[in-house]
């Protein structure tokens, strides 16, 4: 008797169900502050120069140089709060938000600038030169902050490397042990038994995402208050 109901359901209950369940996931959404539109909105102008990097807050992506998997989950410089230090963590994890400060012009196409997390206590911490953050963000390491060409390739994305301004060694990433060092040219471009390189030595920059405005949900709060419409056919 179960099964027979089940099988008289109607798409206009099913579509029910879909709002009800669409709202859900909205209402959700719109707590966990994942529904976002990016800031700052490019123009019919806007060029994703290096330059742009230090005018707001940035997810410091990985530049995949090691084997592609599409399935793979991109990862982020992300600020560890237990050891206060650096790892790599998901876009949609916390204390992965980064801020470039620039302190002086380029040189040899380097930017000088600190990098700061934003999300990581109640304060920005800084990055220094043992990879530790900091509150006493004058602690910070000047870095050397140079383009690089891009990986995926987005329209917002600026793709960089990151260099020690004391010795020069490269902010590295090695995605399957999710650890961040710095290490030499030489030292970076270790390859495994196979050939595959074991660092990453770039990294992609995507803008911080703003919460969404009422606007960015038009297209869900129209489908979720048109009236029910029957669509003449049953749930097979």
């Amino acid at each position: 008797m179960d099964g027979e109901k089940k099988l008289n359901r109607t798409a206009q209950d099913v579509e029910q169900d879909l709002r009800k369940y669409t709202r859900q996931l909205v209402d959700q959404a719109e707590r966990d502050g994942l529904l976002r539109s990016f800031e700052p909105q490019p123009g019919s102008d806007y060029v994703p120069t290096i330059e742009r990097l230090f005018e707001g807050k940035y997810i410091i992506g990985t530049w995949r140089r090691s084997p592609y998997r599409p399935a793979a989950f991109p990862l982020a410089l992300m600020g560890s709060m237990t050891s206060m230090s650096v790892t790599l963590g998901t876009f949609d994890q916390s204390c992965v938000v980064w801020r470039f400060t620039l302190k002086s012009p380029p040189v040899d196409e380097a930017f000088i600038a600190t990098m700061e997390c934003h999300e990581l206590g109640e304060k920005p911490h800084g990055l220094t030169a043992d990879l530790d953050l900091v509150s006493d963000t004058s602690r910070s390491l000047e870095w050397l902050v140079q383009a690089y060409e891009p990986f995926r390739g987005d329209s917002l994305d600026i793709a960089v490397t990151i260099r020690s301004s004391i010795d020069g060694r490269f902010l590295c990433s090695n995605e399957s042990t999710k650890k961040v060092a710095l290490l030499t040219k030489h030292d970076a471009d270790i390859r495994d038994a196979v050939g595959n390189f074991v660092w990453n030595i770039a990294w992609e920059c995507s803008p911080e995402l703003s919460p969404a405005t009422g606007g960015d949900l038009d297209f869900l709060d129209k489908y979720l208050t048109e009236t029910n419409t029957d669509m003449g056919m049953d749930l097979l």
